[in-house]
């Protein structure tokens, strides 16, 4: 993530909510391009069209336990994040803090901030796995993020 202080006060939120471990995903540096979404036409915020207008009349029942449901955000995210206050708002945010620089130096960085037991999900050689445990990583979760 670019936005370092971000980082930082999300770091420090986890501690004191004495979390045992923190775990770093390394292998999503990049948007990934989600060639189903794009083909179904998923967007956020939702875009009405007429087939989002054929599924809400075909599906009643759906619609009103949607109404009725609670409404989900992302609590570590929204009202945190500088300018952050909604979905659209966090759709842009996120886009903006992929960061393909990250380097062995930033998980240096975090290991040094967090303190505790660090976790690098997205190794896939044996020599990242030494390199993260040269950064201060506890432990690697082998991973390609769904192929992605």
């Amino acid at each position: 993530m670019k936005d370092r202080q971000f980082v930082h006060d999300l770091i420090h939120r986890a501690k004191a909510a004495k979390c045992s471990a923190l775990i770093l995903t390394v292998d999503l540096q990049i948007l990934g391009q989600r060639h189903r979404d794009i083909k179904n036409g998923l967007s956020a915020p939702p875009e009405p069209t007429l087939q989002t207008a054929y599924n809400i009349l075909t599906r009643p029942f759906w619609c009103a336990d949607m109404l009725r449901s609670k409404r989900w955000s992302f609590g570590n995210i929204v009202g945190h994040a500088k300018n952050v206050s909604n979905i659209s708002s966090l759709s842009a945010w996120t886009a903006e803090q992929f960061d393909p620089t990250l380097s062995w130096k930033d998980v240096e960085w975090i290991k040094k901030e967090w303190g505790g037991k660090l976790v690098i999900k997205g190794i896939m050689d044996p020599e990242d796995a030494r390199r993260a445990s040269g950064a201060g990583a506890d432990a690697v979760v082998v991973s390609n993020h769904g192929g992605r």
